[in-house]
């Protein structure tokens, strides 16, 4: 059959998205279409998901594969093959209406056929598939324009999405740099905008998502590097458009030798690489802004690493006073969450009596490279408990795979966690690469703080076990006094479940019927250290301990109330670490869990009524388990 459009799909370990896609090309209703894969090094299940795919679709679909190269490099090979006369590029967590192609072909066959040669493509709106709200301006459609004059000129800056023709694409590839994972796409449209226009179209067709973790295109690190060549496109390229705007150069003027700064790239370099005499001059005086705003981040960058260099001296400090079998505690808080430090400091009061050296994650991470020397294998690793096991928060998940990975002969042990992967774990590659590292240690035991976790955890490592969340070690050591008002704490991240209208419902209902509501909020906006969070949290513990009912979702609010004997009402969020932990809270009937607003009212009334005191054991009893398996 002949083919129309080629639609190119560059994907970097997203098995677990290509369905988006996939789903898409299945309801199109035009069908002189193929689909390549290019997979640009994966390690998960991309070849055999794309394979099923292939199986059963109506459509041509070929996978190729490529040492990790980059985006760029997998869309120049995939070009190659290509049989369309038009080429789409779709990301590998993309999705877009079923009359996509067809309005797209539709508008380009309405360019007439003596004019098409002068045209590149067809360019739509993107929307937010959340509202289904167009983003970015709309169009006096069909707006033909030069593409360079939709960037500098009409200011086309919106996510955007359509059809280009495969021929002109091909005349203008990619660069392959050595060492650039990432080339700025703008750099090749402004290139092909030169010569060419592009019909721009209002319908909304393609979905921009934002939640972008392990796309191909995404990054930890600054793009500094990758950036050099797009400043260095708009000075040597672009510039007879300065007039037009005049900020994008000032920036470029700016950015080009801050980012020279951090790449360490001669400045005798970057005047070679500026081709215009007048941006050199404007660049060079420009620089001491450059320089200002490396600065402003680099400073920041290097006080991090000295401070974890002095964590590391701290440890051969400690080693040396200690010379036998030491216990280290890896991977606790430094950022502001306060039921994160509750739970190092009630680690600290579970260890007390013991010889052992904490150690922030911030820190770990930047002596992981150097620290192995200084740690004996029969030295007991600890790793922080808490609920950032999984792929929600991944900076910390990276700790505990690097810390596995360095200490393969010690004993470890995760302290009470709860863990969320998300989507199906048999298509999902940070649970598949996370079970392979837990699998593959032969000393490590973890303790999850909820059942679900346990279940979770029981397929991924040979020793699962259950504990109380580390925080329930702490004492709160002042008398309560008199409780007056209400207490609100609720999530605003990744992990809520309650909508902002049923947190409105509940505020509203509480100061009717309770008076005075107060917000609290669980994480503040600043770095505590190990002497800072003690303070923070008991002058918080203090605030709860006063509360004549604290509403929440969040967990440590709930902790915070068994430590502090307040009454208090709970909902659930996302990952089920409140319904979770009242498997250590039987007895306690201050605390009541609720699944919506309709039950708060009797469940608020049971809370305050109940005498804390009456709880049907000591839970700090249920970490004597825990206490053998570090210690025998």
């Amino acid at each position: 059959m002949d083919i129309t459009i080629t639609v190119v799909t560059p994907t970097y370990n997203r098995a677990e998205t290509l369905c988006r896609v996939y789903q898409s090309l299945k309801s199109q209703t035009f069908t002189s279409f193929e689909w390549i894969v290019a997979d640009d090094g994966s390690f998960d299940d991309t070849e055999a998901v794309v394979a099923s795919f292939a199986n059963e679709a109506a459509f041509p679909v070929t996978y190729v594969f490529q040492p990790h190269s980059g985006k760029h490099i997998a869309v120049n090979n995939a070009l190659s093959m290509a049989k369309g006369e038009f080429l789409a590029i779709a990301d590998s967590d993309d999705s877009f209406k079923p009359e996509s192609f067809s309005t797209l072909m539709s508008y380009w066959q309405d360019i007439p056929p003596k004019e098409r040669e002068r045209f590149r493509g067809v360019t739509c709106r993107c929307y937010d598939p959340v509202t289904n709200a167009p983003i970015g301006p709309s169009f006096n459609e069909p707006e033909d324009v030069l593409g360079i004059e939709a960037t500098f000129v009409r200011k086309y800056n919106a996510e955007m999405w359509g059809v280009n023709r495969t021929d002109i694409m091909r005349r203008f590839p990619f660069p392959a740099i050595p060492g650039l994972k990432f080339f700025p796409e703008t750099v090749i449209w402004n290139r092909m905008g030169r010569e060419y226009k592009t019909r721009f179209i209002n319908a909304p067709l393609h979905a921009y998502y934002k939640d972008r973790k392990n796309a191909i295109t995404s990054r930890k690190n600054d793009r500094s590097k990758e950036n050099m060549h797009l400043w260095l496109h708009y000075l040597n390229e672009t510039f007879d458009y300065l007039p037009k705007s005049p900020k994008i150069f000032l920036k470029a003027h700016i950015g080009v030798f801050m980012d020279a700064f951090i790449t360490r790239t001669p400045s005798k370099d970057i005047f070679k690489l500026i081709r215009r005499p007048f941006n050199r001059i404007l660049a060079a005086a420009l620089s001491p802004i450059g320089a200002m705003i490396f600065l402003r981040k680099e400073l920041p960058e290097a006080y991090k690493r000295v401070r974890a260099r002095i964590s590391l001296s701290g440890l051969t400090l400690f080693r040396f006073l200690n010379p036998g079998k030491i216990t280290l505690l890896l991977n606790t808080h430094a950022y502001g969450n306060l039921g994160d430090h509750a739970i190092s400091l009630g680690a600290r009061a579970f260890l007390k009596g013991h010889a052992f050296f904490e150690m922030t994650g911030a820190d770990f991470s930047r002596v992981k490279d150097i620290i192995a020397p200084r740690v004996k294998p029969d030295d007991v690793i600890l790793i922080s408990g808490g609920g950032h096991m999984g792929d929600l928060w991944m900076e910390e998940e990276s700790n505990i795979r690097d810390i596995l990975a360095l200490f393969t002969e010690n004993k470890v042990v995760i302290l009470p966690q709860s863990v969320y992967f998300s989507g199906d774990h048999a298509k999902n590659p940070d649970y598949k690469l996370s079970r392979a590292i837990y699998g593959s240690h032969k000393n490590l035991t973890i303790y999850a703080r909820d059942a679900a976790s346990q279940m979770t955890l029981s397929n991924m490592a040979a020793r699962v076990k259950l504990s109380p969340d580390m925080s329930l070690c702490l004492k709160y050591p002042f008398k309560s006094g008199t409780r007056t008002g209400v207490l609100t704490c609720f999530r605003s991240d990744e992990e809520k479940v309650l909508s902002d209208a049923d947190r409105e419902r509940a505020e509203t209902f509480l100061r009717d019927h309770f008076g005075r509501v107060k917000k609290m909020a669980a994480v503040l906006p600043l770095r505590l250290g190990k002497i800072s969070r003690a303070a923070a949290l008991f002058i918080r513990l203090r605030s709860f301990a006063r509360a004549g009912l604290i509403v929440t979702d969040r967990l440590h609010a709930v902790l915070f109330a068994a430590i502090t004997g307040s009454p208090c009402v709970a909902f659930d969020n996302s990952t089920r670490k409140i319904s979770g932990a009242f498997l250590w809270l039987k007895g306690r009937e201050h605390i009541q869990f609720v699944k919506n607003v309709e039950e708060m009212e009797t469940a608020a009334r049971r809370a305050i009524n109940a005498d804390p005191s009456r709880a049907t054991y000591n839970i700090s009893e249920l970490f004597d388990e825990l206490r053998r398996e570090i210690y025998g």
